[in-house]
């Protein structure tokens, strides 16, 4: 895999491990459950944050602001293509497996419920367009931080993305420590069985298709359109092997496509577990279901989902440095 895929290998790592870490610090502190309620709103200050230097990170890249006007427009489209075909996709192929909206076999028995064990959201219209709010606030904050002359691109881009990782690896550590609390991840594990392993599959089939749509309609040949979906949110490495191979228009709009679907992810996963399925929202993020996407994602279902989100995540990451150059 290269460096770059060195790299995935050491950020997986990083995370897995700081969520076990927590798990394994809230076990002995299950006696206290009743004191840790702090951990809830703690969490949702930290996404926010999160959310609010991802927008940093997006409004400090040059590329991606040059590029914003029909570039912008092809990336969007791609976006909204690629989102809804993926979500569609898993929700089909959920249901020929027989799971219903929440990732259990019909017949099981009672719904599950989003409590505070598992992360609920409460208020998802009012979390959503504090989202939007924060995303865009960030955006246009480093675009005017660096435009004006006050800070560096690179140095804004940088600090914003040391953020994230730090915050991330805290965000993993409480929902770990909630997860010791409960003392039910050998029983979560299970109860997510091959659920787990189908969802990258259902998203992967999705996403080509999605792809293979917007070749028909955007100036891009259907092979470019499959490289730039095969991304699967990983802007970085993606729109680098691209931007290498020596396809400049498919390099930049693969990042812009990119970094939309996560920025979306972000947005959208609270409001279609609610009213479309739990795995469907899934569907959405892609590679970022293990890291960006992910406690977003824990908190708007369950432990359970939480889990199949990060497999989700982690095998889809894992596919790109591969399938991305088998179409250039």
């Amino acid at each position: 895999m290269g460096r770059k895929g060195l790299f995935f290998m050491q950020d997986a790592v990083m995370y897995l491990g700081s969520c076990v870490l927590g798990y394994f610090a809230g076990l002995p502190l299950r006696k206290l459950r009743a004191r840790m309620g702090w951990l809830d709103p703690a969490q949702n200050i930290l996404v926010l944050l999160l959310i609010f230097a991802m927008g940093l990170r997006v409004g400090s890249n040059e590329e991606a602001v040059r590029n914003i006007g029909s570039y912008g427009i092809y990336a969007l489209a791609f976006t909204a293509v690629v989102l809804l075909f993926s979500m569609l996709s898993v929700s089909l192929i959920r249901r020929l497996l027989g799971y219903d909206r929440y990732g259990e076999k019909h017949g099981k028995g009672a719904a599950p419920k989003r409590s505070e064990d598992s992360y609920a959201v409460s208020g998802t219209g009012s979390n959503t367009l504090k989202m939007v709010g924060l995303v865009s606030v960030g955006i246009a904050l480093s675009y005017w931080l660096v435009r004006s002359g006050r800070m560096e691109a690179e140095t804004l881009g940088s600090g914003a993305g040391t953020f994230i990782t730090v915050g991330l690896c805290a965000l993993l550590v409480m929902i770990g420590l909630t997860l010791g609390l409960e003392g039910k991840i050998a029983s979560d594990i299970r109860s997510a069985g091959q659920v787990a392993f189908i969802l990258p599959l259902a998203v992967a089939a999705g996403t080509f298709a999605g792809s293979a749509l917007c070749s028909l309609f955007l100036p891009l040949s259907l092979r470019e359109c499959f490289a730039i979906g095969s991304g699967f949110g990983w802007y970085s490495l993606s729109s680098g092997i691209i931007l290498d191979a020596g396809y400049v228009a498919a390099g930049t709009i693969s990042f812009m496509h990119n970094v939309m679907r996560e920025l979306f992810s972000v947005i959208l996963i609270p409001i279609v577990a609610a009213k479309c399925g739990w795995l469907e929202a899934l569907g959405l993020p892609g590679s970022t279901a293990m890291d960006v996407c992910l406690p977003v994602a824990a908190r708007a279902t369950n432990a359970r989902i939480g889990i199949c989100s990060f497999v989700t995540g982690f095998l889809l990451s894992l596919a790109v440095p591969f399938v991305v150059p088998l179409f250039l």
